[in-house]
C-alpha cells in the first residue's frame, strides 16, 4: 500500500548489504530510507558486554512524521551507540495499525528482529540479505491480509516460517540460552505510550520473546 506522495506504508523498507530493496531503488526514496536509519542509534552502550550480543537485532519504534504525518517506523536493526544502522528491516505503519499489531504476542518487531538475527557482516551477504527480506515480506502480507482472506488462505506457509524463525540459532541465541528475561515491557501504557512523538523506543528479546534489554532515546535531545 503507498499514501501520496510516493510515501510506502504497509512495505518492506530494507537496509542490508548484498541487495537493493524493490521499494528504495528510487532516489527520493532511497534518501527517506537513508534519512530514516540514520536515527537509529542506541542512546547509550548496551548494559550486556558479551561481543555475540554486540550483533544481535533490537526491535524499535520511532515516529516518521518528516516522512507524513501520522506514520511511525517499525522493524528491526543492528546498530551501536553513537552509529546509525548497519542493517534494517522496516515498515511505515500508522499509529492504530502499530498499536494493534504490537498488542500481539509476539508482536511484529519481534519476528522481523528474528529474521534479522540470520544476518551477518560475513559470508554469503546477497544470499542471505535476499532471504531476509523474502522473510519479511511474508510476515507483512501475512498480517495486513484482511481476516476474511486469511480464513480462506492456507496458514501452513506463515506457520512454517515462524517455526523456522523461532528455531534459528544465532551466536547470540547459544549465549543466552538458559538465561531467563522479563515478561513486561518496562513502559507504563504499552503500548499506547508509543504514539507521542519525540522518541526512539528500542528494545531486545530472547528468541522465546522475553526481554533482555531497553532503552528509550529522546529524538529532540539524544542523550535523554
Amino acid at each position: 500500500m503507498w499514501m501520496k506522495r510516493g510515501v510506502p506504508v504497509k512495505r518492506l523498507l530494507a537496509l542490508l548489504p548484498g541487495i537493493i530493496d524493490e521499494q528504495t531503488q528510487g532516489g527520493k526514496s532511497a534518501a527517506q530510507l537513508a534519512q530514516l536509519s540514520s536515527s537509529l542509534s542506541l542512546a547509550m552502550p548496551s548494559l550486556l558486554s558479551q561481543p555475540a550480543l554486540a550483533k544481535y537485532p533490537w526491535c524499535f519504534v520511532m515516529p516518521a512524521h518528516h516522512v507524513s504525518p501520522g506514520l511511525y517506523l517499525t522493524g528491526a536493526c543492528v546498530t551501536d551507540a553513537g552509529q546509525s544502522a548497519r542493517a534494517m528491516v522496516a515498515v511505515l505503519l500508522r499509529g492504530t495499525d502499530l498499536v494493534r499489531l504490537l498488542k500481539l504476542e509476539p508482536g511484529l518487531p519481534f519476528w522481523m528482529m528474528r529474521a534479522l538475527a540470520a544476518w551477518r557482516e560475513d559470508g554469503e551477504r546477497g544470499a542471505m540479505s535476499e532471504q531476509i527480506a523474502t522473510d519479511c515480506r511474508e510476515l507483512l502480507a501475512h498480517m495486513f491480509v484482511p481476516r476474511w482472506q486469511q480464513l480462506l488462505r492456507p496458514a501452513t506457509q506463515h506457520a512454517q516460517l515462524r517455526q523456522r524463525l523461532s528455531e534459528l540459532r544465532c551466536e547470540t541465541d547459544f549465549v543466552l540460552e538458559g538465561k531467563k528475561g522479563g515478561d513486561v515491557m518496562p513502559w507504563r501504557h504499552w503500548p499506547d505510550c508509543l504514539l507521542p512523538a519525540g522518541y526512539l523506543w528500542l528494545w531486545r528479546q530472547n528468541r522465546h520473546g522475553q526481554l533482555i534489554e531497553s532503552q528509550r532515546k529522546s529524538l529532540a535531545n539524544p542523550v535523554a
